[in-house]
């Protein structure tokens, strides 16, 4: 009898104290989610791509743990809002989502404001169909620009990649390879701040930056292309016409960037390169430049002076100054001069002087 008495109180206790073993039950609701305009790989043990979603517009974009089945209408390049029915785990916490309706749709501009995704290819989430043909994730086709050489090498290594897309009408390009790297380098390699030994090469040309400017090539290897370095290099004394072989402390941005870089040990004994036997191609933006003054002109960094009257050269480079062209020039250092042998080709249109310049096998950078 005193037992029943209780029985009341005992079952009101239970309920309060949760009753773990019991369980809850969250029931499915009809809730918002905003997608993202390009999907990414699931994770770095995945052969497959996502949706990027959140649910708030102050919620940072990333790849939920719920999945979200349904979404056939997605186009790359466009940015929605979506109606979902919205499961819950026992915790309270989304465990799946499944489109419903569109309720927004927002077209995103990517030509001029490319993005990043990071690719662990370990795991086959790329796939070549050819030259310049790649699949991501078994679910999207693209192209590559540029670099096509490069992100094969790292697929080959199995490297992780961070590449530079960009979307126009739906379709997918690669515009370049910002940096591959082992894993286990990864960090080091395309993030923050490492030692490097680094190749200068014994000549500058343009850095295809809005306003001109001459910047360093670098490379770590021989066997490498050249670069552009896209930053200077803190107390580094240089002279054109030697190759110099150097250690720097360089910075890298999350995305792969360099965006710093200072010197650590110099070269006391750098490769001379001077004389015309060792001749280069540089690029140089005629409208930065002023028509030669007694054979010579004067490069835009104001440390050096180019002869051109040696070649008999003058001619042509006065025009390409004239008419504001880009110009790729075939030049060797003599002494404190660079010598001027041959104008390769000029143009005032980008796309056309590109052309000239990708058919240059010893010319291996680019100006956008």
């Amino acid at each position: 009898m005193k037992f029943m008495l209780y029985l009341p109180l005992l079952m009101a206790t239970l309920v309060l104290s949760g009753c773990p073993e019991l369980g809850r039950h969250w029931s499915d609701q009809e809730e918002t989610l905003q997608v993202d305009y390009y999907k990414a790989q699931c994770d770095k043990n995945s052969a497959d791509i996502c949706f990027r979603t959140r649910e708030l517009s102050t919620d940072s974009w990333g790849i939920s743990d719920a999945n979200l089945s349904g979404f056939t209408d997605f186009v790359w390049g466009h940015r929605y809002t979506i109606n979902v029915t919205t499961s819950f785990n026992s915790n309270g916490n989304p465990s799946s989502y499944s489109y419903n309706s569109i309720e927004e749709d927002v077209p995103v501009v990517t030509i001029d404001t490319p993005f990043q995704i990071n690719l662990y290819t370990e795991n086959g989430v790329l796939t070549q169909l050819g030259a310049d043909a790649w699949y991501l994730g078994g679910e999207k086709n693209f192209t590559c620009a540029s670099d096509c050489e490069v992100l094969a090498t790292a697929v080959s290594n199995q490297y992780v990649v961070v590449g530079e897309f960009s979307i126009n009408a739906g379709e997918l390009t690669l515009d370049q390879v910002i940096c591959s790297s082992s894993e286990e380098g990864f960090s080091s390699d395309c993030e923050g701040e490492t030692e490097v030994d680094w190749q200068i090469a014994p000549f500058l040309s343009d850095c295809g930056k809005s306003s001109a400017s001459l910047c360093y090539l670098y490379r770590l290897n021989s066997s490498d292309d050249w670069e552009i370095l896209p930053v200077d290099i803190a107390n580094f004394s240089y002279d054109w016409g030697y190759r110099y072989d150097i250690t720097v402390q360089q910075t890298r941005s999350s995305s792969g960037t360099i965006t710093a870089a200072s010197l650590v040990t110099d070269d006391s004994s750098p490769v001379d390169y001077t004389g015309s036997s060792y001749t280069y191609k540089i690029i140089l933006l005629g409208s930065a430049l002023a028509n030669d003054s007694s054979g010579v002109i004067t490069l835009y960094d104001g440390a050096q002076e180019l002869n051109c009257s040696h070649y008999s050269q003058c001619s042509d480079l006065n025009t390409a100054i004239d008419n504001d062209e880009w110009i790729l020039v075939k030049v060797f250092t003599d002494g404190s001069e660079v010598v001027a042998t041959d104008v390769v080709c000029s143009n005032d249109n980008i796309d056309d002087f590109n052309s000239c310049v990708a058919d240059e096998n010893d010319v291996t950078w680019s100006i956008e």
